[in-house]
């Protein structure tokens, strides 16, 4: 399904430097996530404008994985934003929207979301036959496969207890009281 290149011999030079591309590694999934990220956010934008950052994350192989914050208003906007995001870039396979109170930069924030905000039954959304891209090595098919949505933002229909929150002073005050000088090194 792929090139595959096969080296008989390797010549160098001293003082050579060369430049390429180390596909699949994880330098790679970071560089190509940030114009995805940005041009993802751009898109669900227009039609949300209560978007507050999207995040293509490494566990995700920085393609796969969507994570979307929003400051939603109204019912709907959540899985729209996910939509749009399935529909924008073929790469995107698992979608996750939170509140704006969840840092998406921050997986364990994310993952507590799905934690504490989602019932399954209610809240995930699983669309069969659906194009994929070619790079997804989990398709049985060759460009058909399956995308996810996780509504992890709490419900505006029904009381939800806010989010726990140590005041900012006992945090300063914690961090004062373990601040360790450095040692002098001689």
């Amino acid at each position: 399904m792929r090139w595959v290149v096969e080296i008989n011999a390797i010549q160098h030079r001293r003082d050579a430097i060369y430049q390429a591309v180390f596909s699949g590694h994880p330098d790679t999934w970071v560089l190509g996530s940030f114009p995805k990220e940005g041009s993802l956010f751009n898109a669900i934008k227009g039609v949300v404008p209560t978007v507050q950052a999207v995040h293509l994350p490494q566990s995700g192989v920085g393609r796969f994985h969507c994570y979307i914050s929003i400051d939603k208003k109204v019912n709907g906007e959540s899985k729209q934003a996910a939509l749009i995001a399935l529909g924008h870039c073929d790469f995107v396979k698992h979608v996750i929207v939170v509140d704006a109170d969840v840092d998406v930069y921050r997986e364990e924030e994310v993952l507590w979301a799905l934690a504490t905000r989602v019932q399954a039954d209610e809240d995930v959304d699983i669309i069969k036959n659906v194009k994929g891209n070619t790079l997804d090595p989990s398709q049985r098919d060759d460009i058909m496969g399956a995308k996810m949505i996780i509504d992890a933002t709490k419900p505006l229909n029904r009381p939800f207890e806010a989010r726990i929150q140590i005041p900012a002073e006992a945090m300063r005050r914690v961090e004062l009281a373990n601040w360790i000088p450095a040692a002098r090194v001689e």
